[in-house]
Order: C-alpha cells, then structure tokens, then sequence
C-alpha cells in the first residue's frame, strides 16, 4: 500500500500546520499532524472511504474527500489507486472547490 503526498499537497500540509502552531501553539500542531497520519493511514488502507465528490472535476476522475479525524473543518482531497491513495490537496472546508479543482 502507498500514500502519495505530491509537492502541492505537502505544502498544504504545512500550511496549515504553521498556522495552528501559530494561532493554538506547537502542541496543537503536533496533534493535528497525528489525526492527519492517522486519517491518511485510514485511507491508504480503506481508499474507498470519504465522500465521492459528484459532479466530478476534469481530470480527476474519482475523486473523494475525508475530513481529518477530530479536525473537521481540515478536508483531506484524494484519489484512490490500486495501491493506496494519491492526496491531491489538504484544505479548509470553507474553499472554493470551483476555484482550485474547476476547470
């Protein structure tokens, strides 16, 4: 089984990470970067969980959505492969998915 984590995702990732180092302090941080690996390691596993996201955007065929276990406004983007997931993005729920994903 695999993650794939590509350069955008992982920016993402620390993104979010800095800011609620910034905001709840390095103890908050740690713990979101825990549900994270945890959640990932959820769906490599399980790569058929979260939401399908219908309609689809062009180009990413099957792609679905998880929130991050006990952060829920933090939404993990993915498409499951025979092996595992490749994450295409880790945002706030409140994005514009049109204006990342659409074409």
């Amino acid at each position: 089984m695999s993650i794939e984590i590509p350069e955008r995702a992982r920016w993402d990732i620390e993104e979010i990470s800095d800011h609620i180092r910034n905001d709840s302090g390095p103890f908050v941080a740690e713990r979101f970067t825990d549900r994270l690996s945890k959640t990932l390691a959820l769906l490599e596993s399980l790569p058929a969980m979260g939401e399908l996201i219908e309609p689809g955007f062009s180009g990413l065929p099957g792609m679905r959505a998880m929130n991050v276990k006990q952060y829920p406004r933090f939404i993990i983007y993915f498409q499951p492969k025979p092996d595992g997931i490749r994450v295409l993005r880790v945002l706030h729920a409140s994005r514009d998915l049109d204006a990342l994903f659409g074409s």
